[in-house]
């Protein structure tokens, strides 16, 4: 059924309440309307596809709705899809293998944050934004792409895979929740660019095969930050195949591997089992305050590995960076650089052994405040 309006004045309502249920035996396309409203269950017959909007027709999720059910075409949504208070929008449905596209999903900025939930044993692609007053993401997609940016303040359940390709922000409160075998890729959608992941991320339990991955970002000043207040625990595995800041601490993680020739900077707490290092990788442990590295630290190809400590602003004493753990194989041990101070402790009674260390004293810090301590 193809659903026109050739002067993009009216509109088309499908379903007026959470209980209504439409089935389009041969497909639906409505796309020329000035709106679509949609409520209920909207779906098509077997394989044929579902198109609501486009870019100049909106969709107005009025109530509760499900787009797809247990039907298998394609469901494309075409014009960004604004979700009224309290609203949950399904798209797809658990056990299909519908492809899904769609625009901007956003809330209605008052009272009742509204819900995203994705079911579909194909692939999604969410090539606008998410936000505005948004609530629980639910992910049983087999693979989720946000090419927009994700702003939430509740839960994004991660089932499978999701790529991130733009900035994501949840409440401080709630997190990003890796269930087991689950895969988080943070990766820009074209050319280098930073990519910010403000949230928590957070497996269900240890050792449940989940892992984050970062890779195809930015480098140097173009990296991925992690900067969410209460860390990254549980997740089995963090991949590092391009430069990333984490500005936030690391806990109950087991191993964090870090590319050939890739930086990972630590500006908080790090307390993953291992970190390991390919040959030319970069490890710079940076404080802003006081913190503790009990990761081993390993040289996985027995090529050079380098790790820098040092302060995060110049011209002040810096805070001390203590490493507990017996292994710290590097090649090359910096301490402080140009213009910043570095006070690294090592507290394990094995002691150190680095082929070179640098004690590196900016001209305005004075090389008192530059120590590396030998327990």
């Amino acid at each position: 059924m193809c659903i026109r309006d050739s002067i993009n004045t009216g509109f088309v309502t499908l379903g007026n309440g959470s209980s209504d249920s439409i089935t389009f035996t041969a497909g639906v396309t409505a796309e020329a309307p000035s709106s679509v409203n949609v409520a209920g269950s909207v779906k098509a017959s077997n394989t044929a596809t579902i198109t609501l909007g486009d870019s100049g027709t909106g969709i107005s999720v009025t109530a509760n709705a499900t787009i797809g059910d247990t039907s298998t075409g394609n469901i494309t949504l075409g014009g960004d899809a604004t979700l009224a208070d309290g609203v949950t929008l399904t798209l797809g449905r658990t056990g299909t293998t519908n492809t899904i596209s769609t625009q901007d999903i956003v809330g209605t900025a008052s009272s009742s944050v509204s819900n995203l939930t994705i079911s579909t044993n194909s692939t999604t692609t969410i090539n606008g934004n998410i936000g505005t007053d948004f609530g629980t993401i639910q992910l049983y997609g087999t693979a989720t792409t946000f090419i927009g940016t994700v702003s939430t303040l509740n839960f994004i359940h991660l089932r499978n895979t999701a790529t991130f390709k733009n900035n994501v922000t949840v409440s401080s409160s709630k997190y990003i929740k890796m269930m087991a075998s689950s895969t988080m890729i943070v990766a820009t959608a074209s050319s280098a660019a930073d990519i910010t992941i403000n949230a928590r991320v957070h497996a269900e339990h240890q050792n449940n095969s989940s892992t984050l991955q970062i890779t195809n970002t930015g480098s140097g000043d173009d990296s991925t930050v992690f900067s969410g207040a209460n860390g990254i625990t549980n997740v089995q595995t963090i991949d590092v195949d391009q430069d990333t800041w984490f500005n936030t601490p690391i806990s109950t993680v087991a191993v964090i591997d870090v590319a050939a020739g890739k930086t990972a900077s630590f500006y908080k707490d790090v307390a993953a089992t291992n970190i390991n290092a390919h040959n030319n990788a970069v490890l710079n442990f940076i404080q802003t305050d006081t913190h503790t590295v009990s990761s081993a630290i390993n040289n996985s190809d027995s090529g050079t590995v380098t790790v820098s400590v040092y302060n995060s602003v110049n011209q002040e004493a810096p805070s001390a960076v203590t490493f507990s753990s017996a292994t710290i194989e590097a090649t090359t041990l910096n301490i402080g650089k140009q213009y910043y101070g570095g006070h690294a402790i090592f507290t394990h009674s094995d002691g150190l052994e680095v082929a070179t260390i640098n004690v590196i004293g900016g001209s305005l810090i004075n090389v008192e405040d530059l120590s590396l301590i030998h327990i």
